[in-house]
């Protein structure tokens, strides 16, 4: 028996994705440097102690391994990632070092998490900063950003 898991995922309008081209520009690959990400859609390795349940709520198991995880939380709205070159990051020595212990470093880069959207009462919207990080755990909202 296959067990299919089934996420929402959307695209963003082509007018939104326009406009996050024309606001930040486009990066070493021809890409847009800021996009819109719906929650769901992005996925992140996460390793640690998982604790799986029935519909009961009763424990199955428990199990240390990477899971493939939501990125983003509330999932149910649009994120702003921002691409930012590896040399951000530090030094492809420094980059040698920290993959040699943590992961594997890709040159292409991974855009990172700039903005939600997130309710503050009913009928209204605003936007907020949150910080995020990167596979090594840092901080990567950088102040003046």
């Amino acid at each position: 028996m296959l067990i299919r898991i089934l996420r929402e995922q959307h695209e963003p309008p082509e007018a939104v994705r326009r406009r996050l081209e024309i606001a930040g520009g486009r990066n070493r690959f021809g890409e847009a440097n800021y996009r819109a990400v719906w929650g769901w859609s992005r996925l992140a390795w996460v390793g640690g102690k998982w604790e799986d349940r029935n519909a009961a709520g009763d424990l199955v198991r428990e199990c240390i391994e990477l899971r493939r995880v939501p990125k983003y939380e509330p999932h149910d709205r649009w994120h702003i990632e921002r691409w930012l070159p590896p040399e951000a990051y530090g030094s492809p020595r420094a980059w040698w070092y920290a993959s040699a212990i943590l992961s594997a470093v890709s040159t292409a880069s991974e855009p990172e998490f700039v903005k939600n959207t997130c309710a503050r009462s009913p009928g209204k919207i605003a936007v907020s900063r949150e910080a995020s990080s990167n596979a090594r755990g840092w901080p990567i909202w950088k102040p003046g950003a």
